[in-house]
C-alpha cells in the first residue's frame, strides 16, 4: 500500500504485545540475579587441622534444599510473570505485580533467615585445630536480588495505577 511501511505493525498486534515497564524490568533483572546468585558460594569454611588448611564452600543448592527450591520458584516467577504479561493479554483480575512483590518479600525473608542462621555443619575441633565459618558473596547477592524483585513488583504496581487507560491496552487491565 502506498504510504505504509511494510515493517509497520498493525495497531491490534501492538495491543497484544505491550512492552515491559521499568518496574517489571527491575523484577526480571533481579530474578536473573537471584538465579545466578544461587550458584555462587553462600557459605565458606576454613578448617586448620594439624597445620593443613582445608577450604570448603557451599552454594544454595548444596546446603538449603527446601529454601533453594522456593528461591528458584521466586526467581522464575519474577521473570515469567512480567514476560507472560508482555506476550499475552492478562486476565482482567490478575495482578501479577502484586504477586511478584509478595514473592520478593518472601524471598527476602528466607535469605535474611539464612543470613542470620548459617546452616553449616558443626565441627568439634581438637585443641590446636581451628574452624572459621563465614558468609560469602552469593548470599548477599541473593538478598539484593530478592529485595529487587519486591521493589520491581511494587514499582510496577505504582506504574500500573498511573498509566492512563486506553481501549485495547491490555497492560492496564
Amino acid at each position: 500500500m502506498p504510504g505504509r511501511s511494510r515493517h509497520a505493525r498493525p495497531a491490534s498486534d501492538a495491543a497484544h504485545h505491550p512492552r515491559l515497564h521499568p518496574g517489571e524490568l527491575i523484577a526480571v533483572a533481579s530474578g536473573f540475579l537471584l538465579l545466578a546468585a544461587m550458584l555462587l558460594p553462600w557459605y565458606v569454611r576454613d578448617t586448620d587441622v594439624a597445620g593443613v588448611l582445608f577450604a570448603e564452600s557451599w552454594n544454595a543448592w548444596q546446603i538449603l534444599s527446601a529454601v533453594a527450591v522456593l528461591l528458584f520458584v521466586i526467581g522464575v516467577a519474577a521473570i515469567a510473570i512480567p514476560a507472560a504479561r508482555a506476550l499475552w493479554p492478562p486476565a482482567a483480575d490478575f495482578r501479577g505485580e502484586q504477586v511478584v512483590m509478595a514473592l520478593g518479600l518472601l524471598g527476602a525473608a528466607l535469605v535474611l533467615l539464612r543470613l542470620i542462621d548459617m546452616p553449616t555443619p558443626d565441627i568439634q575441633p581438637v585443641p590446636g585445630d581451628s574452624v572459621d565459618t563465614g558468609r560469602s558473596l552469593g548470599l548477599y547477592l541473593a538478598l539484593v536480588a530478592t529485595l529487587g524483585i519486591a521493589y520491581g513488583g511494587r514499582r510496577a504496581r505504582v506504574e500500573r495505577a498511573r498509566r492512563p487507560y486506553s481501549p485495547g491496552d491490555t497492560s492496564s487491565s
